[in-house]
């Protein structure tokens, strides 16, 4: 019932993208709002379609690749209603 896909994101020399917390020097100043904004949307989209909230959101757990931002690490999240 369940499908778990992976992919590799990161460069054609097998370079890993950073991390958000390490490709602060990547990102312009004017990226920041809608990297903000397209993180919030994807918050959204994790817990009305997924019904999932990541427990452990940080900078640590997003990658910044090709221009975009990638949430790593949803093994951790937990159900909307976890109590």
């Amino acid at each position: 019932d369940h499908v778990l896909v992976m992919e590799f994101l990161g460069d054609k020399d097998g370079w890993s993208s950073p991390r958000l917390k390490d490709a602060e020097s990547l990102i312009s100043q004017e990226d920041w709002p809608r990297l903000y904004c397209e993180l919030l949307s994807t918050m959204r989209l994790m817990y009305h379609r997924c019904r999932l909230v990541h427990a452990d959101l940080s900078e640590y757990n997003i990658l910044f690749h090709e221009g975009h931002l990638w949430i790593i690490d949803v093994s951790q999240s937990v159900e909307h209603d976890h109590l």
